[in-house]
């Protein structure tokens, strides 16, 4: 069987096949194009195969865990990012007086390992391979200690704090929230 021959043949049933898995139907697309190129790359091994179906079922079981893979690692960047725009709200490369007196008693209240490792790296402007070091950690351990830091401390800034956003999702101005008025 030759890769044209396939896609004709079973183009349907992989984008029926899919569309269960993904929710935006572009992605759907996108993922069966992945598998039609891995298939025209392999189509050796599609014409020895017994079941051509059940071979095209695996290649698009790859592609679309590589695809949940990407949308993983690009949700966590867009994490960061976000964590960045609360962090620095006016977009400018240095906390505002009026965030970091906001900030300080909500990193006071993370437990010890997430404070000192968010002081140091965020706030001090340390290195990530400086914290390992100095605190006689693997990079890894130091750099774990750094995310989970900064997610705990943004949970709690959205919680305790009034953010405001313009049409971007920048943010755009912080306030008390409802929590502790000594927050922000």
């Amino acid at each position: 069987m030759t890769p044209e021959t396939a896609y004709r043949e079973f183009r349907t049933a992989l984008h029926r096949y899919l569309l269960r898995r993904i929710e935006d139907p572009q992605d759907v697309d996108d993922v069966l194009q992945d598998v039609f190129l891995r298939v025209a790359r392999h189509g050796d091994a599609l014409a020895q195969a017994r079941e051509p179906l059940a071979w095209l079922h695996t290649v698009a079981k790859s592609a679309l865990i590589d695809h949940q893979r990407r949308r993983s690692k690009h949700a966590s960047v867009a994490a960061q990012e976000a964590f960045d725009d609360i962090a620095d709200p006016k977009g400018n490369g240095d906390l505002s007086d009026d965030f970091a007196q906001c900030l300080m008693p909500l990193v006071a209240k993370l437990p010890d390992t997430y404070r000192e490792a968010i002081f140091f790296v965020d706030m001090e402007g340390g290195r990530q391979t400086e914290l390992a070091a100095a605190k006689g950690l693997e990079l890894s351990t130091a750099k774990s200690r750094v995310q989970r830091g900064r997610k705990r401390l943004k949970a709690a800034i959205l919680a305790c704090c009034q953010i405001e956003r313009d049409a971007l999702r920048r943010v755009t101005d912080l306030g008390p929230g409802t929590c502790d008025p000594k927050c922000c």
